[in-house]
């Protein structure tokens, strides 16, 4: 799913004419300027970064090693942060509905992928 995320992020962004993560990174710095605010810039490397993060979570879990486990353990608090859950596509099938069901759904999808991976390595 990781893998997935990064894909569906890559492919809109250059469907919107867009150069992944550049492009947020240039405007996150705009707004920043705009506002005499640093928050946008660093929120949105740090996004930048827990999107690296995936690729290396991705391999990680794909290989079935015990770092893949531990950085999907770590990304977690950021996973739910920034409202980047492990099934991506939550937002976008939920957006007409309330925030607290969107952040619910969110919550179970992440102890689903939790649990899974839990008992996946457990059972090695």
């Amino acid at each position: 799913m990781d893998f997935a995320a990064i894909f569906w992020f890559t492919y809109f962004s250059y469907d919107r004419g867009r150069i992944p993560f550049v492009s947020d990174i240039l405007d996150a710095i705009k707004t920043g300027n705009e506002m005499d605010s640093w928050i946008p810039p660093v929120l949105v490397v740090a996004t930048v970064c827990l999107y690296v993060s995936y690729a290396f979570s991705g391999f990680f879990l794909f290989k079935k090693s015990v770092i893949g486990k531990y950085l999907m353990y770590c990304q977690l608090p950021f996973r739910l942060f920034f409202m980047l859950p492990s099934v991506f596509f939550i937002p976008n099938l939920l957006s007409g509905v309330s925030v607290s069901m969107v952040l619910g759904s969110m919550v179970v999808a992440e102890l689903v992928k939790i649990f899974s991976v839990h008992w996946s390595y457990r059972a090695k």
